[in-house]
């Protein structure tokens, strides 16, 4: 399994969003990994549900 599609399952990422890259980063101990949504995705906002534009 691909890197980035090994950190989407651990994290549980969905569509409209995707792992766009993974760095690895062994002498501190870190592993950053950048998500980013599919272009013109729309999300419904937090407090009404509507659908933005």
């Amino acid at each position: 399994m691909e890197s980035k599609e090994l950190y989407r399952h651990l994290l549980g990422i969905n569509e409209p969003w995707t792992v766009e890259r993974v760095h690895l980063d062994l002498p501190r101990g870190q592993v950053d990994v950048f998500v980013e949504h599919t272009k013109g995705a729309r999300f419904p906002c937090p407090e009404c549900g509507r659908v933005l534009t």
